[in-house]
């Protein structure tokens, strides 16, 4: 489904599940879109909002200066405001986890609890960012999409690019780039994403962070200890073994256990 916002985008999302159940938004990574969770949604009890950020899957591109965390959860709290009309259960992956922490901030009148997998919160560094081995990679896929988005490339031609441990995993992640917007992720390189973001202020509703295994994380063992002395009422849980996409197949289970709780008990 499409939905126009007051903030002049237009979002997609898909909605499953128990509708008189308590809502839960869905935000995935930067350069992917709500196909990422394909595996999850089967998994979660609960009126679902599976939702791709702007400049993802079906939803509207923006311009690089509005790919910052204060616009996507902008958008998001439109969402919610106009279509779930009642504070919900917010999951974010990576990018996903920014926009949930910034909503939870900016708007918690809309926002029961967070649910933030390996998010890239103290990323606004700029020393950090030059350093992180994941982010080193960043401008050889932008160049690598943007060619073959300009020659109109079929969704299978993007497999050279994917990881993905399953063809299923690997089929959503190719669909997710030949839909996604390289620009998100220009705005990561020269952090624009964010500006104006606040990583040590304070979320005042509930909060649970998954970790990536010590040698994959992008929210590494002192950054735990950073935030949890910010907010002291976090529950932090390490995922062994677990990649940047903890819900990944193969660490899918222990993800599943943790997000599951969240949810009957945030």
């Amino acid at each position: 489904m499409l939905t126009s916002l007051r903030t002049g985008q237009t979002l997609a999302f898909d909605r499953l599940g128990n509708p008189d159940a308590p809502p839960i938004v869905l935000l995935h990574g930067l350069s992917g879109s709500r196909l990422s969770y394909g595996a999850v949604v089967a998994h979660l009890e609960g009126d679902v909002w599976n939702v791709d950020l702007r400049g993802h899957g079906e939803s509207s591109r923006a311009t690089l200066e509005s790919y910052d965390a204060q616009s996507y959860a902008a958008d998001v709290a439109a969402l919610i405001e106009s279509e779930i009309r009642r504070p919900a259960l917010v999951v974010g992956h990576s990018l996903g986890g920014v926009a949930a922490a910034q909503l939870g901030r900016s708007r918690p009148d809309l926002v029961a609890a967070v649910f933030l997998e390996d998010p890239p919160l103290y990323e606004g560094d700029a020393q950090r960012r030059e350093n992180s081995p994941t982010a080193k990679f960043f401008p050889q896929l932008i160049a690598a999409v943007r060619e073959l988005q300009d020659r109109s490339a079929p969704v299978d031609d993007y497999l050279p690019l994917v990881t993905e441990p399953t063809a299923e995993e690997a089929s959503a992640r190719c669909a997710s780039l030949h839909r996604w917007d390289p620009t998100t992720m220009e705005a990561a390189v020269a952090g624009i994403v964010w500006s104006g973001f606040d990583p040590d202020a304070v979320l005042s509703c509930p909060v649970t962070i998954v970790r990536a295994d010590p040698t994959l994380a992008v929210f590494t063992a002192d950054d735990a200890d950073r935030f949890a002395a910010a907010n002291p009422h976090a529950r932090i849980h390490a995922v062994p073994g677990a990649s940047h996409t903890v819900h990944a197949s193969p660490t899918l289970a222990p993800y599943l256990t943790h997000l599951q709780a969240f949810v009957r008990d945030p």
